[in-house]
């Protein structure tokens, strides 16, 4: 019984202890332990935080993390004085076009949990280059972002944009599966060794909207997607609009016995990409373009690459965040 009697008189004591002790919040000097009020950019990750963290439940990272990318790459750290751009244009193109378009909460259920930019490409031994991953549905890493032209759209998909809608369908059909019918559409010309060195238009004309798109069905399921959502494909010495891709597919077929020319192939995969996505997702991929592209058009140009910095953040006063950073001059 005194055990017992001993044991109540302790916890009273530290539940008195507690109270008198407990934090009051509206006036606490304590931060989040993750972010440093002394580093260069502690506004910029405030803004992150609440931007993306508090939002999406998605990380943004930037900062160099080791174990966090391929050893096969020699790699360098994305440079600081673009990545608030970078972040900003995340959210413009992606982010609140799905917001707008699909639903507020459907990149919370779906999207990844991290997104890292990495400064340089991901060379490999094939001569090819890698410029987008995603790890198990979680996390999406992007490469290259140092080389990036940012009021240049071709640019901005060829190394982002296009690499986000590519990587994201990936999560998307890893979670509910795409037709199996779509692989039967183009089976036998798939090559996962040598697609890096086919022609563009060959491959058009074979029914794929970008020779990857040849190296797997999966492959081809989310590049069609992509390429569509985006409107924009290609590689760095030749980049191709959707139209562009048609008109160039229209002139020949898979092969000269088929009864469909390539243009019609791509239009057959699209068509079940399109159902898929709206049975299994409620997403009407034609609007999603739409809104892409209208917004696409309005950062051609630095002066209007202004104006989008601050749309989201300064005209809409319930939505504000400070982004008065300026990295520049901590820079090398």
């Amino acid at each position: 019984m005194k055990k017992y009697l001993y044991l109540f008189v302790c916890v009273a004591a530290l539940f008195v202890s507690c109270q008198s002790d407990m934090i009051d919040k509206d006036h606490s000097i304590i931060v989040d332990p993750a972010l440093d009020p002394s580093s260069p950019t502690y506004k910029f990750d405030q803004y992150t935080q609440k931007r993306f963290g508090e939002t999406y439940n998605v990380e943004i990272i930037y900062r160099w993390r080791d174990n966090a990318t391929s050893a096969s790459y020699n790699l360098v750290p994305v440079r600081l004085s673009r990545i608030d751009t970078i972040a900003h244009l995340t959210h413009y193109l992606w982010f609140d076009v799905y917001d707008q378009m699909v639903s507020p909460d459907f990149l919370k259920v779906y999207g990844p949990r991290m997104i890292q930019y990495i400064g340089s490409k991901g060379y490999n031994s094939n001569g090819t280059s890698t410029l987008g991953t995603a790890d198990g549905g979680i996390k999406i890493l992007l490469y290259g972002m140092n080389e990036l032209i940012i009021n240049d759209i071709r640019e901005l998909n060829q190394y982002a944009f296009h690499v986000m809608h590519h990587e994201f369908s990936h999560i998307l059909h890893q979670t509910k599966t795409y037709p199996k019918e779509f692989e039967f559409i183009s089976m036998g010309l798939y090559d996962p060794d040598q697609w890096q060195n086919q022609k563009d238009t060959v491959m058009h004309r074979r029914g794929f909207v970008t020779p990857y798109a040849s190296s797997a069905p999966h492959e081809d399921f989310v590049e069609i997607i992509s390429t569509y959502v985006t409107n924009y494909a290609g590689r760095p010495t030749q980049s191709w609009s959707w139209d562009e891709i048609l008109a160039d597919a229209a002139k020949g077929k898979p092969d000269p016995a088929d009864t469909l020319r390539g243009d019609q192939v791509i239009i057959n995969k699209l068509e079940i990409a399109r159902t898929w996505l709206k049975d299994k997702y409620e997403i009407n991929i034609d609007s999603l373009r739409s809104e892409v592209m209208r917004r696409q058009q309005r950062i051609d140009s630095p002066v209007k690459m202004d104006s989008i910095m601050n749309e989201l953040y300064i005209e809409d006063e319930s939505r504000r965040i400070p982004h008065d950073w300026n990295f520049a001059e901590h820079e090398q």
